[in-house]
């Protein structure tokens, strides 16, 4: 263990007071922060064994965070300590510091307190690596330490080397240093040992996504490969591997704007069965995160989704169930890596004492208000641009002269967040900054890749076809880059994630509220992402709309509308997230779902169908086999609609002919599958329908007779799914097949625990699922049986 810089001094306090305990198997108590006497640890007489202690007696640990200095800035320090009363009056006086020291500096410490302490009782850098060694659970309970290890690190290295993404290295250097290991984080682990799978709920800010990564970093320190999903659960199914051990990752599965969107299209079947799927493979974990009310909305609109499975994995977040402790840490590491620090320790203690015990204390907004006040004056920030290195908060540095009241500044970012930022986008900000940002939010939660950004930046900004310089562009990003989103790079290119959620709200409400800004945003749409983020933001797709703005939803949806007949027929934006980038997705992924929002957009505006809209049609029709059927069903959807003028009515036919052409020949269970969905839409000729049906009732004889053979030599080969999805084929195209001997047998072989994962019985990590260090207990594991 060599990277004690990771750790804050009172980080290293408590390492120190576990680390001592194991070793002279007694008790080292620890002490909040403020004025200790020169006592930081103790342990309390009578004590027997390593510690001899009588009744009344006092052992006192000193200790010096000191990990970059050398012996002469410890000395000075170590002199203050000498002369006090302490040191004369406790009965055994230990040194402990993170700085390296030579045999020759420890006698010279044992001069400097006057043989008052020994030798054997001065600690250095090399003598704590060694008791760590000795006792490795105290790495392990210390999350922090035990992320900072050479031997993890190494592990996490090769982990993200095999991803090819800058992104989590930049997270690991950041969580390594500032993350404070909460009671949300064991009850997180909980529910991953008993089901396999997490739902991190509540409001923005209180550390679900943090909660997570770190859930995530120590899944991959001991072999398990991340698999992170943006858009919905299907990007997460594309990269599952069966045997292999994956932790699955959706960051805000609901959305923030857009839930109807989100799940419309039958999503909250495709989640559950892949929590389900997740449940029954020892291989899989699952986490999530989501905002509560989000959450509570969707469980109310879609009952598939109102169900236990919900109830009891689901861990809520929140700040006011952070332990006053948990708050004060949190708040001073903050401050302790940040390059405000030699400003923020002019203020009194009590000042931040009182910020935490405040009921709408904020660790997202404490953090935001401290990069906020760095930037405003001047100082180095805490993480370089592009480059995620953390300034050094062990070099000492003068306290500038500055008229800033730190306290008072989270104070009224904490009162009023939006505020925090409507200043700076009124005032701060220059027009190409704001302009950046707009841009950034219209493409949502996904990360975008920076040309994309600047694509679509140029053409609102340069309104009218001026071209803006790159520079121009790059100046821009950097300032924004750090608190206002990430930059990374991934496979050699540069990504921009999503807007802090403070900020992102402080736009909606500027976009809302000034309609030119929103108007010229709307025209200059570049993908079809921005159409459909702006529609969501105004409450246009899907959605009856209340903003009482009279002519502006009218208006608004022309212009969306013209920019998505413009867009439809151009490739999406790069398709990104927190561990790979992929190329553009081609124009016909999701056409149907988009000509759903042009429906609505025309409803709004009073238009009716444009040649820009019927070449998309023909496109569709000529690409017919490359379109999804979700994406035909709501094709078929639009030409149905009377907005469609009657002469197109040609082109429905031909596109459904298409379609029960592509499907007319089915050869396997997927492909019956396929052609059932179909006919769910299509009503085919008489002919048709017939020939399916006699085909259908050859094929599931066959099928059945090769899962009796399965069931009756090789039952753990069965797969019931297939059972399941040839019974519903069956309904679906109105055909009657005898599966009733097949069950009975299936429940004969259920009964004699054949092939049968148990969700309860899980016991996958070695890792301690309580803040005392302690296991679950099997009583505990025998009642989730």
């Amino acid at each position: 263990m060599e990277n004690f810089e990771k750790l804050s001094d009172f980080d290293f306090e408590q390492v120190m007071a576990d680390l001592l305990s194991a070793e002279w198997d007694a008790t080292v108590e620890y002490f909040p922060r403020g004025r200790d006497g020169g006592v930081d640890l103790r342990v309390l007489g009578p004590q027997r064994g390593e510690v001899e202690l009588r009744d009344g007696e006092e052992l006192v640990v000193q200790c010096k965070h000191r990990p970059n200095a050398n012996y002469q800035a410890l000395k000075q320090d170590l002199k203050k300590e000498a002369g006090k009363p302490i040191v004369q009056t406790a009965a055994r006086y230990v040194v402990v510091t993170s700085a390296r020291l030579t045999r020759l500096n420890k006698k010279s410490i044992v001069t400097l307190f006057n043989g008052r302490v020994s030798e054997r009782d001065i600690l250095g850098r090399d003598d704590i690596a060694r008791l760590l060694r000795k006792h490795p659970a105290v790495e392990r309970a210390h999350l922090k330490l035990w992320l900072s290890s050479g031997e993890t690190l190494s592990i996490l290295l090769r982990q993200m080397e095999n991803l090819r993404s800058d992104s989590l290295k930049t997270e690991i250097e950041r969580l390594s240093a500032t993350f404070v290991e909460t009671v949300y984080l064991h009850e997180a682990m909980d529910r991953l040992e008993r089901y396999g799978v997490c739902v991190l709920a509540g409001p923005p800010g209180v550390g679900k996504t943090t909660t997570a990564r770190l859930l995530i970093l120590r899944l991959m320190a001991q072999g398990w490969e991340p698999i992170a999903g943006v858009a919905d659960v299907r990007e997460i199914e594309a990269q599952m591997v069966r045997g292999k051990r994956q932790v699955l990752f959706l960051d805000d599965f609901l959305g923030q704007n857009s839930l109807e969107a989100k799940l419309r299209s039958g999503g909250e079947s495709e989640l559950l069965g892949l929590i389900s799927a997740v449940q029954a493979d020892r291989d899989k974990v699952f986490i999530l995160t989501t905002r509560d009310y989000i959450l509570k909305q969707a469980q109310q609109n879609y009952e598939k989704l109102d169900r236990k499975p919900f109830d009891v994995v689901k861990v809520s977040v929140s700040s006011t169930g952070l332990s006053e402790f948990e708050k004060s840490n949190i708040l001073y590491n903050q401050l302790y890596y940040s390059a405000l620090r030699p400003v923020a320790r002019s203020s009194p203690s009590w000042r931040y004492l009182s910020i935490v015990r405040r009921s709408y204390f904020n660790p997202r907004l404490t953090e935001t208000a401290i990069a906020i006040m760095v930037r405003e004056l001047g100082l180095e920030p805490n993480r370089s641009l592009f480059s995620g290195t953390l300034c050094d908060p062990f070099d000492p540095q003068p306290a500038p002269e500055l008229d800033i009241n730190v306290p008072a500044r989270i104070e009224a970012a904490l009162r009023d967040p939006e505020e925090l930022w409507r200043h700076a986008i009124r005032y701060q900000f220059t027009p190409l900054q704001r302009a950046v940002l707009f841009v950034r939010a219209s493409f949502g939660q996904r990360p975008v890749a920076l040309d994309d950004l600047y694509s679509a930046t140029e053409a609102y900004a340069g309104n009218g076809g001026v071209v803006l310089p790159r520079m121009a562009l790059d100046d821009a990003l950097r300032v924004l880059d750090g608190d206002c989103f990430s930059v990374e790079s991934q496979l050699g290119e540069i990504v921009v994630g999503p807007l802090n959620p403070g900020l992102a709200d402080a736009v909606n409400t500027f976009l809302l509220k000034y309609d030119d800004v929103l108007l010229t945003l709307a025209r200059n749409c570049q993908f079809f992402t921005q159409v459909r983020w702006v529609a969501g933001l105004t409450g246009t797709f899907g959605l009856i709309v209340e903003r009482g703005q009279g002519t502006l939803a009218p208006r608004l949806a022309r212009d969306l509308l013209r920019a998505a007949e413009r867009v439809l027929l151009k490739p999406a934006a790069k398709r990104t997230d927190q561990l790979f980038l992929t190329d553009s997705d081609p124009w016909h992924v999701s056409v149907g779902t988009n000509l759903s929002l042009v429906l609505d957009l025309m409803r709004l505006a009073g238009n009716q169908t444009s040649v820009a809209l019927r070449g998309v049609i023909e496109a569709i029709i000529r690409e017919h086999e490359k379109i999804s059927l979700g994406d035909i069903e709501e094709t078929l959807q639009f030409l149905k609609s009377p907005l469609c003028p009657p002469e197109w009515r040609p082109l429905k036919t031909e596109l459904e002919h298409r379609t029960l052409l592509r499907f007319a020949e089915p050869g396997d269970l997927g492909s019956w599958k396929d052609l059932a969905e179909v006919l769910t839409f299509i009503e085919p000729a008489a002919e048709f329908s017939a020939e399916t049906t006699a085909a259908f009732e050859l094929y599931s004889a066959e099928k059945l007779d090769e899962m009796r053979e399965i069931l009756d030599e090789n039952p753990e080969d069965f797969d019931e799914d297939e059972l399941e999805a040839l019974e519903a084929i069956a309904d679906g195209l109105m055909v009657e097949i005898d599966t009733g001997e097949m069950r009975e047998l299936l429940q004969k072989v259920d009964r004699s625990g054949a092939a049968r994962v148990i969700p309860g019985q899980r016991a996958l990590f070695d890792f301690p699922l309580s803040p005392g260090g302690e296991p679950t207990s099997l009583e505990d594991m025998f009642d989730h049986l």
